[in-house]
Formats: structure tokens, sequence, C-alpha cells
């Protein structure tokens, strides 16, 4: 899927040695409210929305906060961390912190060899 010229491709991660797949989709048909992204820990899939059902697009930095967002809520989800899974705060709270970090582009502090 396109959006905001940026390709968003389905794209699959190891965790705890369990794969995940992550595919993302225009909207979720979910009733009156917006919704950004869910996690199933039963198919262990992740679905991300571009936008919404009345064709409002979501930034990249939309996308990127959500598909964090649910990509903790798999960490909860297949290290058997049930409480944190439904502590909608902490998973929002620490998304948040590591797409900060990740654009501060913490995690290439380590200069590579030549």
């Amino acid at each position: 899927m396109e959006e905001n010229n940026i390709r968003w491709k389905d794209f699959a991660f190891d965790l705890f040695g369990t794969t995940w797949k992550v595919h993302f989709v225009d909207y979720i048909e979910e009733g009156e409210s917006v919704d950004f992204g869910h996690t199933s820990d039963v198919t262990q899939e992740i679905i991300i929305a571009l936008g919404n059902k009345e064709r409002y697009k979501f930034t990249k930095e939309q996308i990127v906060l959500t598909l964090t967002h649910e990509i903790m809520h798999s960490i909860a989800q297949t290290g058997q961390y049930t409480d944190i899974n439904y502590d909608e705060p902490f998973i929002e709270g620490s998304a948040r912190c590591i797409v900060s970090l990740i654009n501060q582009d913490v995690f290439n502090y380590v200069e590579k060899e030549k």
C-alpha cells in the first residue's frame, strides 16, 4: 500500500520464537470510533490502518506510532505479560518513547566496521 508517498509493505518479524505478520490496510471498519490498529494474539497478526473510512489519510508519524504501539502489544502478548497488555497508558507511553529514540537515531550509536 502507498500512502503519503511512502510504500507500506506487509512484513513479518520474530519475537520470542513466534512469527508475527504485519498488514497495512486502507482503514479498519470499527463503528463510529477511529481505529488505528489491532493486534491478535490468536493469529499473531498486526493490522495497521493507513487512514479512516472517511478517507482521511493518517500521517507517517501516526502510522509509525501505531505500528510501534501494536508491536508493544505483541511483546506483552508473546511474553505473557498480560497485565501490561491491557495497560494502554503504559503501552502508548512506551511506544512514544521508542519512536522518540528512533527519531534521535539512538539505536545507531555503534560505529560500523569498515
